[in-house]
């Protein structure tokens, strides 16, 4: 069939119209995509820049608005939930920290967190079957291994808690905080001198570790060495643990 001069023209204005308006389509959504890839960065950057300096309200705040707009990604929910659980609203933690096991289930970090969480507020039992959850997705995360022993700690099984801070530590040689645990574990059972090496082990790793110097000091204390007792007292002061004066003082009566 042959198509009138007037109808082709017609038709060519049609496709070239709707060509255009698919264009104009993308362009918009490509600008749309563009700016709410802007707000996310703005968003992100104030919410961590507030979570650095401690303003965990502030952090909030911020991660509140990026929750709106990214809404799938599990950092946001874990950070904001730590926000929550250093503001004391143990609460809004516990449903942030839920929400990323929902949204990747494979993953240990949201049942980590909660174990984190749960150990903080004291329930112990709910503790201990989140961080084995997270050890059986990830049997060989050092910090989920730590947790599990400072559970065991918690619950007065100080064997089974060094076992959970020998493994850590065989994993991760550097683990201060493990070997902090370990520390104070050995001291519970008098273990002085392994307790005095772990934590000899922390201040080599983080020299400023005030509570590493106080422990120390009670470990130099234990095994009659006065002197030296005195001298972690007195660097765990000036790094600004405010209880190390009650033990110089102490010390030096004896």
């Amino acid at each position: 069939m042959k198509i009138s001069p007037k109808k082709l023209n017609l038709l060519i204005f049609i496709i070239i119209a709707a060509v255009v308006q698919i264009i104009l389509v993308i362009h918009l959504f490509d600008k749309d995509k563009k700016e709410k890839e802007l707000k996310k960065k703005e968003y992100r950057e104030n919410a961590l820049l507030h979570f650095e300096k401690g303003s965990f309200q502030f952090a909030v705040d911020s991660f509140d608005k990026l929750i709106e707009i990214d809404s799938e990604n599990n950092a946001n929910y874990i950070l904001r939930g730590i926000c929550y659980q250093r503001l004391g609203k143990f609460d809004l933690a516990e449903k942030d920290f839920t929400k990323v096991t929902e949204l990747s289930p494979e993953k240990e970090s949201g049942f980590y967190m909660l174990a984190s969480l749960y150990y903080d507020t004291g329930d112990i039992e709910k503790a201990q079957n989140f961080i084995t959850k997270t050890l059986i997705i990830n049997p060989g995360e050092p910090a989920a291994i730590t947790l599990a022993g400072m559970i065991f700690a918690k619950k007065g099984d100080i064997n089974e808690a060094i076992k959970f801070y020998d493994q850590a530590i065989s994993i991760k040689k550097d683990a201060k905080a493990t070997y902090l645990q370990r520390g104070k574990a050995y001291f519970e059972i008098k273990e002085y001198e392994k307790a005095k090496n772990d934590f000899t082990s922390v201040v080599f790793y983080e020299p400023e570790n005030a509570e590493a110097f106080l422990l120390r000091g009670k470990c130099f204390e234990a095994l009659g060495l006065k002197q030296d007792a005195i001298r972690d007292f007195e660097q765990a002061k000036n790094l600004g643990n405010i209880d190390a004066e009650n033990d110089i003082r102490r010390v030096k009566t004896l």
